[in-house]
């Protein structure tokens, strides 16, 4: 959960960072036409995600790298009922604190979610981290290959194949097959 939250802000922080270095500096405006289609879609859900009310951005400002009191502090009792809730105090200055306010924060951000299903509130929770950052990770592709494509002046993408591996041996066995081309 820790780096789930971590993720979340994380993402929403380059959503941010879409805005002022992507969209304020009109290298959108640049770069859209030479979108390849993939790329094109995931900017598309991104920009649809981003437009409404949604997980991440309310991760990231009340349990991920800003913290709500008032909402971590609706918490405690109910994560003090917990069989893993534990708070160490003692004579040594140190993370003592530390597993007891993760549990705090982990169980706001379920209770953020869904606080009658917290299985399914995680559930929620990690796909669509998973799902955004899946679609950041194939925008930045694209936007960087409409970049090299339009310093060359080449089609990058007909140099390459895409494979689809399916993990039915065990990872030494697998070979990922690859290529260099030098392009002049």
């Amino acid at each position: 959960m820790i780096y789930a939250r971590l993720l979340a802000g994380k993402l929403n922080e380059g959503w941010e960072l879409m805005g002022k270095a992507y969209f304020g500096t009109k290298l959108s405006q640049k770069l859209e036409n030479r979108l390849h289609p993939r790329a094109k879609e995931c900017l598309g859900r991104i920009k649809v995600y981003f437009s409404k009310s949604n997980t991440i951005c309310r991760v990231r400002n009340s349990f991920s790298f800003h913290y709500s009191a008032q909402e971590v502090a609706k918490n405690w009792e109910e994560a003090a009922d917990e069989p893993g809730f534990v708070l160490l105090v003692g004579a040594v200055v140190g993370n003592t604190f530390y597993q007891a306010s993760e549990l705090v924060a982990n169980l706001a951000v379920l209770n953020s979610i869904d606080p009658e299903d917290k299985p399914a509130a995680m559930q929620k929770f990690f796909e669509e981290v998973q799902e955004v950052a899946s679609l950041f990770i194939d925008f930045s592709q694209g936007a960087i290959m409409a970049i090299l494509e339009q310093q060359f002046g080449s089609d990058f993408s007909r140099y390459g194949t895409e494979e689809e591996i399916f993990p039915n041996r065990k990872f030494d066995e697998i070979a990922i097959p690859f290529f260099y081309q030098q392009l002049v």
